[in-house]
């Protein structure tokens, strides 16, 4: 039930998800610019928190795409986002809705985004 009422109201699920050996790197970036650089000092609570989700969007039924972000430019990302939402009707509610799960990455499995186990 909830698959046909996702497809048929043309929600997606577009997953930013980085990988977890590059959360130190990526949080020497943030640290330049947050005001509350405190928050960052255990990052394992966001590697938990990136599993979590990770498992969440294995379990929706909506159409998804998982977008690395680990490597690639914010401009890679919105352009490869743009296309995948064209190419799926996502920008034009009366177009054919999407299906399947896009990935934007090295094989997944060896990014650590393997399915998590229940």
């Amino acid at each position: 039930m909830v698959r046909v009422a996702s497809v048929a109201l043309g929600f997606r699920l577009i997953f930013c998800w980085r990988n977890p050996e590059s959360f130190a790197e990526a949080r020497a970036k943030r640290l330049l610019i947050s005001s509350n650089s405190s928050q960052y000092d255990d990052l394992t609570i966001f590697i938990r928190e990136q599993q979590i989700f990770q498992q969440l969007v294995k379990d929706s039924a909506i159409p998804k795409l998982l977008v690395d972000v680990t490597e690639r430019s914010l401009e890679e990302q919105i352009d490869y986002i743009a296309d995948w939402l064209e190419a799926t009707g996502g920008l034009n509610p009366a177009e054919s809705p999407a299906n399947g799960t896009s990935v934007l990455c090295t094989p997944c499995v060896s990014m650590n985004f393997s399915p998590l186990s229940r």
